[in-house]
């Protein structure tokens, strides 16, 4: 068995149609023809199947004309003697019998006994009859005389068939069908999606529990949320299990979609004598997108974009583009190939503007990629993750594309920061990055569960070229020897974090950073210089950091408390520390948020959020925000979790809401409700 495995249009039946040209020796080139390999003809193209089609009748097909070509070309008859043609005839027969609903609608009770025992015989005989049949085929071409020869004479069958998950009714039953039909000496090569084939069997499983169920006198209505979950458990298990007999692993050939390197060095000459002059250079996808998109494609990596279908079909317009272009269009020509390969299409003729403005419309964003190491602590743990996936959210849908579709549009965005495109209604917004914390607590509010989800704050959202490299940080950070406790994270940890969002920063600006060694002592310093001169907007942009990073000081991020105070102290000497009103402002939003990546399915780790609880009203979330804070309070003023100052908390402050920053004396902290001027004293 092989099982060639890929998305639509990976190039799965074309490679089908290669092999088998090869082993039938009709491909240009080939060796000498494999004697000894007969593929059987015609294809069985598995969509569309007619309907009522005996299955088992369709797959025995290709061997009634193998069996007539045998017997016509091998006039030495082997074995028994037996005619071929018979022997499959009564295969056929009997499998068709055995393994297709007998008929005994308006029958006496004597026929539907003689059809149901016909049925029986068939279902039992064919497994014999079959192999009696193959065996006499092998000793017809060996020559071999031997009646009831068994013998393995060098002889193998191939037989083909194309796009075996499309009719998913059918799946369950062909793959059984195989199964029966297996003969040492017979090989069958499949294509399909192997996921789609996977789902299509676990589906027949689950149909077939709850049909059980029914059967039994248990109606759907009687099958409540703890059966189902059983039963999609235990259908799970099944088609496992069913999959690993029939297509084992290394069965398996995967055709995955292609990279934007893996398209550069395609050619697209294949008619360039009668076409305009194409230098030696320029006959690849490369040499004719030139250097910006060389270096676009190896920012993305390995990220797969396209299948082989969808570049065929750029090349191909690409050649009937080329054909009747003149100096002028080769601009626009250039444009429209691009946006070929990225799945858009260009505004107006595609070179009317600089950069040449693409229609592709929606969110792209980030999410957070695999667990690389964890640090635990009460009712939170905190998570290094890989390098963050890629979402796409079309037209601004909820729903995200597939990864191929948002590797494309990541595509366009590189193309966009390259100035190769403009995309107006593309958004880039990174939601998450290498580390956020998971947070806990008893939901007062029953349409929302009780966890959280903060992602550590940016202070400058990264380009999509900076977001591809955060699985570098990451991995650096993983190495880090620090315990599996919170208590154990130092300001080691954090660093690397702050000094990539002070680098993005500056990189976006054109701001050299003059010290890139950046630490909790001179971080202060560094923040304060980082706003061009009289740049409100860099400014605010900073403002804002500061607040989120005073949030992350906050018991549910989870950082050890001595780090977070020595946070504290320097982010209060910034000049750009924002009031206590606004942190507090800002952790609510923060809180929110937390809330809803969870609560809406936006990020999941390791586990999935109740199904019953999507899309909370907003009342509700507002209500859980409250109860998250009132939990933060009860644990900060009580001083069982987290201290606030280094001293401890006083009891005259035991009673106070304490969402910002405290100081030591009163003077010092009545001197900065004055003025948010004031330099920040240490807490």
């Amino acid at each position: 068995m092989l099982f060639i495995d890929g998305p639509r249009g990976a190039g799965k039946t074309s490679l089908l149609l290669t092999l088998l040209k090869r082993w039938r020796n009709e491909e240009e080139g080939s060796s000498a023809p494999l004697k000894h390999l007969r593929v059987l003809l015609p294809i069985l193209d598995f969509d569309p199947l007619p309907r009522a089609m005996p299955l088992h009748g369709w797959l025995l097909e290709p061997w009634r004309k193998e069996a007539a070509r045998i017997e016509k070309d091998c006039t030495l008859r082997g074995g028994s003697g037996e005619d071929l043609s018979e022997l499959w005839a009564e295969v056929f027969e009997r499998a068709v019998i055995g393994w297709t609903q007998a008929s005994v609608e308006g029958k006496g009770v004597a026929e539907k006994a003689l059809a149901y025992q016909e049925q029986a015989s068939g279902w039992i005989d064919t497994t014999s009859l079959w192999h009696k049949f193959v065996y006499a085929a092998i000793c017809r071409l060996a020559g071999c005389q031997r009646d009831d020869c068994k013998e393995a004479h060098p002889c193998m069958f191939v037989i083909a068939i194309d796009d075996v998950d499309l009719q998913v009714e059918h799946v369950p039953q062909l793959i059984h069908a195989i199964r029966l039909f297996h003969h040492p000496q017979v090989a069958y090569v499949l294509t399909g999606n192997y996921d789609h084939l996977r789902f299509a069997l676990k589906l027949d499983y689950m149909v077939r529990h709850q049909s059980g169920g029914r059967t039994h006198g248990h109606g759907d209505q009687h099958v409540d949320e703890e059966i189902r979950k059983e039963i999609r458990i235990h259908s799970d298990q099944l088609c496992d299990a069913f999959i690993e007999k029939a297509l084992p692993p290394h069965s398996m050939l995967t055709l995955e979609s292609w990279s934007l390197q893996e398209v550069m060095p395609l050619r697209l000459d294949s008619n360039a004598s009668s076409k305009a002059e194409i230098s030696s250079k320029e006959q690849t996808v490369g040499g004719f997108l030139g250097d910006e998109w060389k270096k676009i494609a190896e920012t993305a990596g390995s990220l797969r974009i396209t299948t082989v279908r969808r570049v065929q079909h750029a090349i191909d317009r690409h050649d009937e583009r080329r054909t009747n272009s003149n100096e002028r269009q080769e601009a626009e020509i250039l444009n429209l190939f691009a946006a070929d390969l990225c799945g858009t299409s260009i505004e107006g003729n595609g070179a009317a503007s600089k950069p040449v403005q693409v229609t592709l419309r929606g969110e792209l964003s980030t999410r957070l990629g695999a667990i690389l190491r964890v640090w635990e602590g009460h009712n939170l743990k905190i998570f290094l993750m890989d390098q963050p996936s890629i979402a796409f959210f079309p037209d601004f849908s909820e729903a995200a594309n597939s990864q191929e579709e948002a590797h494309r549009a990541l595509i366009v965005q590189l193309a966009v920061e390259k100035g190769q495109f403009g995309a107006r209604a593309l958004d880039w917004i990174p939601d998450a990055g290498i580390l956020a914390t998971e947070v806990q607590w008893d939901s007062k509010q029953a349409e929302v569960d009780g966890t959280a989800i903060f992602h550590w704050p940016w202070l400058q959202r990264p380009k999509a070229s900076e977001a591809l490299q955060l699985g570098e940080v990451a991995k650096a950070l993983s190495k880090a020897e620090i315990g599996n406790s919170r208590t154990d994270l130092q300001e080691e940890f954090i660093k690397p974090w702050i000094s990539e969002n002070i680098k993005w920063f500056c990189t976006n600006r054109e701001k050299p950073l003059a010290e890139p060694n950046i630490n909790l002592k001179n971080l202060a310093q560094k923040l304060s210089d980082l706003p061009r001169d009289n740049n409100k907007e860099d400014e605010a942009e900073i403002k804002r950091w500061i607040g989120e990073l005073f949030v992350m000081t906050a018991p549910y991020f989870g950082l050890p408390e001595l780090l977070c105070q020595r946070l504290r102290d320097s982010l209060n000497e910034c000049k750009h520390m924002p009031s206590i009103q606004e942190i507090h402002e800002e952790e609510k939003r923060i809180v929110k948020n937390a809330i809803i990546n969870w609560q809406m399915g936006i990020t999941h780790i390791g586990r999935q959020p109740s199904e019953k609880k999507r899309d909370p009203p907003p009342e509700a979330i507002s209500k859980a925000v409250d109860d998250f804070l009132k939990v933060r309070e009860k644990l900060s003023n009580n001083d069982s979790w987290w201290k606030f100052t280094k001293s401890g908390l006083s009891s005259q402050a035991a009673g106070q809401k304490r969402s910002g920053p405290r100081k030591t004396s009163a003077s010092k902290k009545a001197a900065t409700k004055q003025s948010g001027k004031t330099k920040r004293s240490r807490s």
